[in-house]
């Protein structure tokens, strides 16, 4: 039986920190998914069975020693001082260019709307606060004299 490589099945290199691991096992599960696509189910198992050795330090040097004893070990690099960035969060220029801005602005304005009835049924139900204590004092005034 051959042995995983987690690194290779999440994609990143045997130096990943744990926020690049959590970042590919959630890029790997949503692309993997077996509630969306079914006949992922083996691969998916695979990618948690990964994330679940490499999250835990002692599990991941078990691991590391595994690949070296079976000479599949790559080394590890120094450690990258760029911070790790999410590159899907980047649109491309043709995502922009296609980008349904009108359905953004309908959106603004119906969260403006809702924001204006909200405001609306606040204000009214100060003002009907207000009347009755208005009528309240008025009728006692009305009984002392």
């Amino acid at each position: 039986m051959e042995l995983p490589n987690y690194y290779d099945i999440l994609g990143i290199p045997p130096d990943a920190d744990m926020a690049r691991i959590e970042l590919a096992f959630r890029q790997k599960a949503d692309a993997y998914n077996p509630a969306i696509h079914p006949e992922h189910d083996a691969h998916f198992q695979l990618i948690l069975d990964a994330y679940s050795a490499l999250k835990n330090p002692e599990s991941r040097a078990i691991h590391d020693q595994r690949l070296k004893q079976a000479g599949l070990y790559r080394a590890r690099r120094p450690r990258q001082t760029e911070p790790l960035t999410k590159a899907a969060s980047t649109p491309t220029l043709t995502e922009l260019m296609n980008f349904d801005w009108e359905a953004l602005d309908e959106a603004d304005e119906a969260e403006k709307k809702r924001q204006a009835a909200d405001f609306r049924q606040e204000v009214s139900f100060k003002l009907l606060v207000i009347l009755a204590f208005i009528g309240l004092i008025s009728l006692i005034w009305f009984l002392i004299k």
